[in-house]
This record gives C-alpha cells, structure tokens and sequence, in this order.
C-alpha cells in the first residue's frame, strides 16, 4: 500500500525531522529525511516535493541537503564533515571487524556522528558492542585493550556502550534512543543486528521510514579463529563466571570513582553504558527548544507517536 500523507502533517514531521538533525548542526539529504521522518509514513517522492515546498519560507537548501531557515551555514559544513566520514570509515570498518572477532563479541556496530556522517577529520570511533549473554565484562576488559592498540595506530575507539544478547529490548523508549537504533551501522554480526531492530519494533512507531539498516553490508570479514574459540570455551566455566563478577565489580567501582552517577549510565550484569553527560536528555530538551521556536508539538516517546 502506498503511503498517503495529509500535506500539513507531512510538512510538520518533515519540520521536525531537520530540527532534530539541527540540533548536531547537520543538514540532512532527502533520503535522510525521508528515512528518519518523524512520526510520519510517506512516500521519497512526497518528502522530496513537500522539501522543496518549504525552501525558503522555512528551510533553507538545495536538491542535496537542507536546514532551517536561517541556518544555511550547515549546507557547506555537511559538504565537510561528509568527507571527513569518507576518509573514516575504512578505519572503522577493519577496527569493527577486529572487535568483533574478539571472544565473547556477537556484533559490532558503528554509532554516533559517523554513523550519519557527520563528522570531523580525526573524530572519534563510536561502537556498540553486544556479547555472549553472562560476559559483559570479560569481553569489555579485551576491548579496551583493543582501543589501546588502535591508540598506537592514531586511531581513538570509543566503545560506550556493551549490551548483553540477552538484553536487546531496550527498556528507555524516547526518540533519541529511536535514532540512535536506527542510524548504527552492523559491522559483524547481521544477524543479532536484525534481532535487536526487531526485539525493539517500538522504535518504527516514531521512525516508520527506518527498517533496517541504513547501508548494505560491508562484506564478511575473517572469521573467529581457533584460539579465540578455545578461549571462550575456556571461560564458559565456573572460572569464567566468577572472572566475570569479578571484573564487574572492579569497573564499576573504578567507573564510578572516576565519573560520578548519570541517569544515562548503566552498570550491571548485562550491560556497560557508559553515558555520563546525560547526553540524550540535553539533545532532547534541545530539539524541544528548536519545536517551540516554530510552533510544533513534539513526539517525544514511543506512546506519543
């Protein structure tokens, strides 16, 4: 069935879909906004002539890329960062695939800015990593020594974030954790990618465009050795498991001392989230302040959509 779309509901969802990406000072493409539109199932080609329709009373732009009006500096800075993104990403497809191949690893993922290439030259790698169920921890001290050796080949990795496959629905339900699901890009494991974006289908009531991933797969990288399958044969022991208690109790401690609480950090036995700024909630608030400013209402979580 085709898509039909009231013409000022379109323009709205269409609205806050740039406003949203305002908030990270980038200026989407009209694929971009047709995936991530928010709230609002429709059509490329409707997205493609209600973008245009709304240059230049309220956005600003061309056939490649738009902004809210009044901010036509973002169209050369996305030009930038795409480039940027470019020269990137062939370092962070080998270093996801390393990480992947690390015992315990079951998917890697690209997240943050790269993820939507929005990024500047030399940023950091965002990964999300989701292991065997019960080894958080024993794959996370590995990693980190995975992020050590990239450090030595100029490249920073910052993996925040080690998920459990037994833990794959995510529980906080908004639109930046929406967005965050749906822009990651799987470098191995396509299957639990698949499985996550199913177990969390909540996220199409406020993203109905963005099923799937958002690029073709990068192509099968080397697979798990020997060695590393007798390591986590090894350490599916009663050894393994109190390593593993071990080491959780050692981090978080560490972490904690380090860092401080967040409502956004998570420290448990089926997960390392190790978001301290309450990142989310200051985008949040942030692309509430840009709605005010042009009179929309915003779909906030999965029960407002």
């Amino acid at each position: 069935m085709t898509p039909t779309t009231h013409p000022a509901a379109l323009e709205h969802a269409i609205l806050r879909t740039v406003a949203y990406s305002d908030v990270f000072d980038y200026a989407p493409g009209p694929a971009e906004v047709h995936r991530y539109l928010d709230g609002t199932r429709a059509t490329a080609d409707a997205v493609r002539r209600t973008l245009a329709d709304l240059v230049p009373t309220w956005l600003c732009g061309d056939d490649e890329a738009f902004a809210l009006a009044g901010r036509e500096e973002l169209l050369p800075l996305r030009r930038r960062r795409h480039e940027a993104a470019r020269r990137l990403w062939p370092a962070a497809v080998r270093w996801g695939r390393r990480l992947g191949r690390l015992p315990f690893a079951r998917m890697v993922a690209v997240t943050g800015a790269l993820a939507v290439d929005n990024v500047e030259p030399g940023a950091d790698l965002d990964y999300l990593v989701v292991t065997e169920p019960g080894r958080v921890w024993l794959c996370r001290s590995l990693v980190i020594q995975t992020v050590r050796l990239a450090r030595l080949d100029g490249v920073v990795i910052c993996p925040n974030w080690l998920l459990a496959a037994d833990a794959l629905d995510l529980p906080r339900r908004d639109l930046f954790v929406a967005r965050n699901l749906a822009q990651m890009v799987p470098i191995t494991g396509a299957e639990v990618d698949l499985r996550m974006r199913a177990a969390n289908a909540w996220t199409l009531d406020l993203l109905p465009n963005a099923e799937g991933s958002p690029r073709a797969p990068f192509g099968a990288g080397r697979s798990r050795g020997l060695v590393v399958r007798g390591v986590e044969t090894a350490l599916r022991s009663r050894l393994g498991t109190s390593l593993e208690g071990w080491e959780r109790r050692r981090k978080v401690r560490e972490i904690l001392a380090r860092r401080g609480s967040s409502p956004e950090l998570v420290l448990d036995r089926r997960q390392c989230k190790g978001h301290v700024d309450a990142h989310g909630h200051q985008v949040l608030r942030a692309y509430a302040e840009r709605l005010e400013a042009l009179g929309l209402a915003a779909n906030l979580s999965a029960g407002d959509a």
